[in-house]
């Protein structure tokens, strides 16, 4: 048993044994770096084409279905669907904020307060040529909604969202 050592160890074998430690250490984060490293900042999220869903969801709620009729740069349109005849469409703005219209049957008041609980009317204001009634929720989101005559029936359409006054109310009369 002469050469073999069960007491402490050389300074020099403990700084090779710490050294391979950490070059181990070094290449699984550099793989770890490599494969997860380098993903975005924000979500890519799939812009959808409204425009082509438009004419079958309006087939399908048989109204007068507002959308955007075009969009500023950078903005994109995330969502369009129709369920149990509400359209609804969700924007993301080149800021990541989300503006959502929904548009449903019934009368203005019952619908906001369905679509956005807890919602005060503010007042009413003119945005381009139509007359939309401005609430106030309790998450400080602003909606506006309007009543849009339809073919069969009347519904009412809701836009809530938490970006400024002034970007809202350009969204909500590019709606037509």
């Amino acid at each position: 048993m002469a050469g073999s050592s069960r007491g402490n160890p050389k300074l020099g074998d403990i700084i090779r044994s710490v050294g391979v430690l950490g070059v181990g250490l070094l290449v699984v984060w550099g793989v770890a770096h490599l494969f997860y490293g380098n993903a975005p900042k924000e979500p890519q999220v799939p812009a959808v084409d409204y425009a082509a869903v438009l004419p079958g969801a309006e087939r399908e709620t048989g109204a007068d279905l507002l959308a955007p009729t075009s969009l500023p740069e950078g903005w994109k349109v995330t969502s369009s669907r129709v369920r149990e005849e509400v359209w609804s469409l969700g924007t993301l703005t080149d800021d990541q904020r989300f503006i959502g219209i929904q548009q449903a049957p019934g009368a203005e008041e019952a619908t906001v307060e369905e679509l956005v609980p807890g919602s005060e009317r503010v007042d009413e204001v003119e945005i381009g040529d139509q007359t939309w009634t401005r609430w106030s929720s309790p998450d400080d989101e602003t909606t506006y909604s309007r009543v849009v005559p339809g073919p069969r029936e009347d519904t009412t359409a809701v836009v809530t969202s938490d970006v400024d006054r002034t970007t809202l109310e350009r969204y909500v009369a590019s709606l037509s």
